[in-house]
């Protein structure tokens, strides 16, 4: 098989959730944004109002050339809101939030004593 071929093969990746993690996940999304917005952390809320755009652009070409599939059919579009506007660009800006506390803890200097 041509590394080509393999890479335009099908692979079932089974993903299956329930509203209920969906609910859980807009609470945790709208309690990082909220702590972002309280903070003052522009870098942090730009970062993902950006994530909206990418991430809405990237499942859409999902959809579109059958590489992702949301099942049931009735719920497509409420699935794509959720995943391309909430859920996927609350994940980036939480990993950022830590990133950045990590990063200033890690960075302080140290006393030399």
């Amino acid at each position: 098989m041509r590394l080509l071929d393999w890479i335009l093969s099908p692979a079932s990746v089974s993903r299956q959730v329930t509203y209920l993690y969906f609910m859980i996940a807009l609470i945790v999304v709208i309690f990082v944004l909220g702590i972002a917005i309280y903070s003052k952390n522009k870098r942090a809320v730009r970062l993902f109002l950006f994530a909206m755009i990418v991430w809405a652009v990237i499942e859409f070409i999902g959809l579109v050339t059958g590489m992702r599939v949301y099942k049931p059919d009735s719920d497509k579009v409420m699935i794509f809101i959720f995943v391309a506007f909430v859920e996927d660009p609350g994940w980036v800006c939480l990993c950022f939030l830590i990133a950045e506390k990590l990063f200033k803890v890690l960075n302080r200097p140290h006393d030399p004593r």
